[in-house]
């Protein structure tokens, strides 16, 4: 069915009712939220699938349409999509509603053909990634011959999703006539070489049920985890481990199994252990936080719904309701917030949800015990762990912070970290221009800097420099971006003044001064004597910067691409884009939307994070090319990727290389730091802090990463080799069911 989808604000809704009206009336399906969902089904994944696959996507624009989340989420779905879009303002339509009407019908009727097949196509790839990207689901017959048409060999623009639900139905279609040609070589082998044949066909059976069985490996751990985390793990050690699996995927099953957290202690209320809990201050259905400035209800229908109360200084307000029961622990009773008030427990009939208050979005998952019968849970002391208090007395424990350290709640508005000193500290940058400063030995606090913050600017980027006691911060003071020197030693700010042509907006450090861009040139600055000493021919729209010891730069450009360029001695160099390469028969290059937010890179290896990472499949890695041909060309393969780790979000700006170039740290926008080999080899996922991570950096002997979110909480986690792997994670799977066993949850034998 043909349909337009409406964005629009409730607050305005009466304008978009007589608009929804007058269009039916014109013969147009609407499709809205309100009108659309049916009871009980999920509303983002119901938004998305109807963005993905309408005609035209009206934007009822308003200043309550700009301010929400969710309108704003709306129309980035649209253009990740590649969706025709018109834009409409509520006022200009209640004041004539002819006109805006009009203005929609004639952008719906400006939609080509090609337009429409962009729709089919994503629709099409999106149930087939669905349904399991089963062979049967893929595109066939004259529907195929129009999208190979239309999109094949780079044609068209649609989603790295739709490009590969083509290449693999024409995979699937040169595959069945490979197989065809093949049943009449098959006569031919049968009577010449009856052995030859049994050969080939031996082969042919030992590949398919090979993918079969992968196959129905994912499959059984998706039941599994259904049934409960224990059994989930109980599936993937069943697996068998020889060498016809490939490890990567055997490795994200083991990840996924591991995600979901499970008691680590047992006992009673009157155990001394417990002496730090709160069990004589029962909970309900209403909590507030420590300081009242959040209040959490549970609804008659099991969903949390959060709110600001006004109070210190806090907008008044509604941050969101949360509908429980979508993540498969039923109903929601009972609410309690964390001493520090970082996270929001909500107890369910089947488990409990750890929110992040600020943004009412999950943090996590906790299971593996029968909450069913719980009468109170409570937090301990400093928030790392939770209790559930059953009928008959009995306590088990949660870790909510198991390897993840706080190293300091500030109130900075973090936008960006660094390392600096040799590596030897960490700095993190707020908005206002002040900056904390962390022993990356210690991992604790030596001081915030304020030097910057006086000279009343916005800063956005910070990098170390050549010194041990300077880093370099990008500002922005009314319409003048500034590159400005911090010396956290003295606690003095210079401001440098690099041309009249140069106002720049990205910073990186490079090993005798730092790396800047300015607009359409890339410029190495000797931070002793601000001097440009080299420079480099780039594009516009330069969205982040990286630079590796041998003086090669990397630069990601508003498209999605990115260059490589080389520092020179003297003169002016040219950037060069990294060539494409081929990861699982899909082409990796520029990624609609995906803009580049952060590079960090190493001698032989980059990786580049942004809008899109992890979701939109836009995080890539780059390496230097094979082809001894190809004149010190890089090439671009696939980064962190939603298929390899289960920290699921739509955005990063944030990524770090240690010390030895081994390993890479990926700061997320759901507060995930995502740890991946220089291979690529994915490894674990620590979200075990609310807000979006900001800042990454590494401690010297890379041991830990640490990680700073924007609303300003500062940790330490585990760098966790062990996560790489598949031998170390079966044992982790092995220790977490032996504990389950002793505590009496779980029948392990």
């Amino acid at each position: 069915m043909r349909y337009i989808f409406i964005s629009y604000s409730r607050q305005r809704s009466a304008v978009v009712d007589a608009l929804t009206s007058r269009l039916n009336q014109e013969g147009v399906d609407v499709w809205r939220d309100t009108a659309s969902l049916p009871a009980g089904v999920n509303w983002k994944r119901q938004v998305n699938d109807a963005i993905r696959g309408a005609d035209l996507v009206v934007m009822c624009t308003s200043p309550e349409w700009y301010d929400s989340r969710a309108c704003q989420e709306e129309g980035d779905c649209a253009g990740y999509y590649h969706r025709p879009h018109v834009e409409i303002p509520v006022d200009a339509a209640e004041r004539d509603l002819d006109r805006a009407v009009n203005a929609v019908v004639a952008a719906l009727a400006a939609v080509t053909a090609e337009d429409r097949l962009v729709s089919d196509i994503e629709v099409s790839a999106g149930a087939w990634l669905e349904g399991g990207a089963r062979s049967r689901d893929l595109a066939r017959g004259r529907y195929l011959k129009e999208l190979n048409r239309v999109f094949g060999r780079g044609r068209g623009v649609v989603t790295d999703a739709a490009r590969r639900y083509l290449i693999r139905s024409i995979r699937h279609r040169r595959i069945k006539r490979i197989m065809a040609a093949l049943a009449v070589m098959v006569v031919i082998l049968a009577i010449l070489i009856p052995w030859n044949l049994k050969t080939q066909m031996d082969t042919i059976g030992r590949l398919e049920t090979e993918s079969r069985v992968i196959s129905s490996h994912r499959r059984a751990l998706d039941a599994a985890m259904g049934e409960g985390p224990y059994e989930a793990l109980k599936t993937v050690l069943a697996f068998p481990k020889d060498g016809r699996f490939n490890s990567t995927d055997y490795l994200t099953e083991l990840h996924t199994a591991l995600s979901v957290k499970t008691p680590v202690e047992r006992g009673t209320v009157s155990d001394s252990r417990y002496e730090d809990f709160s069990f004589s201050h029962p909970r309900g259905a209403m909590a507030s936080s420590s300081d009242r400035v959040r209040t959490a209800n549970v609804g008659a229908d099991g969903s949390v719904s959060i709110r600001r109360s006004g109070t210190s200084g806090a907008a008044e307000g509604e941050v969101g309701v949360l509908s429980v029961s979508d993540l498969g622990v039923g109903r929601a009773r009972m609410v309690a917030f964390s001493p520090d008030g970082l996270y929001l427990a909500a107890l369910a009939e089947r488990g409990i949800v750890i929110i992040d208050p600020r943004l009412a979005s999950v943090v996590m998952t906790l299971s593996g015990a029968d909450v069913s019968g719980a009468g109170n849970i409570t937090w301990n002391g400093d928030g790392s762990r939770i209790a559930v208090e059953l009928s008959d007395g009995t306590v088990d424990v949660w870790e909510v912070r198991s390897r993840t350290e706080v190293v300091s709640r500030t109130d900075l508005w973090i936008v960006g970290g660094t390392s600096f000193d040799g590596g030897r500290k960490a700095a993190f940058l707020g908005r206002d221009g002040r900056i904390v400063v962390v022993d990356g030995g210690s991992g604790k606090v030596e001081s915030t800097e304020t030097a910057l913050a006086s000279e009343d600017v916005d800063a956005y980027e910070i990098t170390g420099g050549p010194e041990s006691d300077k880093v370099y911060v990008i500002a922005q003071r009314g319409d003048d971006y500034a590159l400005y020197g911090v010396d956290l030693a003295s606690h003095k700010t210079s401001r440098f003044e690099v041309s009249d042509q140069c106002q720049p907006g990205h910073v990186a450090q490079d090993a005798k001064g730092v790396v800047i861009d300015c607009g359409s040139k890339i410029a190495v600055l000797r931070v002793d004597t601000g001097a440009i000493v080299d420079t480099i021919d780039g594009y516009p729209n330069v969205s982040a910067l990286g630079v590796n010891g041998e003086g090669r730069v990397f630069v990601g450009i508003g498209s999605g691409a990115i260059g490589v360029g080389q520092i020179g001695s003297s003169g002016s160099g040219k950037l060069r884009l990294a060539a494409d390469g081929r990861i699982m028969g899909a082409f990796i290059g520029e990624c609609p939307g995906g803009v580049v937010q952060a590079i960090a890179a190493g001698a032989d290896r980059a990786l580049a994070v942004g809008n899109g990472t992890t979701v939109g499949n836009c995080s890539r890695s780059l390496r230097p090319s094979n082809d001894r041909w190809a004149g010190g060309a890089w090439t671009i393969g696939a980064g962190l990727m939603p298929y390899t780790t289960d920290a699921t979000s739509a955005q990063s700006r944030a990524v770090a290389i240690s010390p030895d170039g081994s390993q890479f740290a990926v700061g997320l926008s759901n507060g995930a730091i995502a740890l991946l080999r220089a291979d690529m080899q994915p490894g674990w996922a620590w979200r075990e802090q609310p807000g979006e991570m900001r800042g990454v950096v590494y401690s010297p002997d890379g041991n830990y990463v640490f990680g700073a979110t924007r609303e300003g909480l500062i940790v330490r986690v585990p760098s966790y080799p062990e996560s790489f792997t598949v031998k170390d994670m079966r044992a982790q799977a092995r220790a977490v069911l032996d504990r389950a066993r002793r505590l009496g949850l779980c029948d392990v034998k």
